[in-house]
């Protein structure tokens, strides 16, 4: 929070939890704490699986390109 409250102009703020309860209580805490010097801020729920299958796909990216001797992305 410390962190953020020196912020403007954030337009989102990702909670990585799988707890809808802890979401509600740690989005509220955010629009509480930046919400007036973000007033467009919107606050995401990533559940822990999106994240977790997000690097497997990545890593597997990243070694298919290391094979094939390419750069992602160019």
């Amino acid at each position: 929070m410390k962190a953020l409250k020196r912020h403007t102009g954030l337009s989102h703020v990702f909670i990585v939890t799988d707890s809808d309860e802890s979401f509600k209580a740690m989005a509220a805490e955010v629009r509480e704490v930046v919400g007036r010097s973000n007033p467009d801020l919107q606050v995401v729920q990533l559940y822990r699986d999106y994240l977790v299958n997000f690097m497997i796909n990545n890593r597997q990216d990243n070694a298919s390109h290391a094979r094939l001797g390419t750069v992602p992305g160019a």
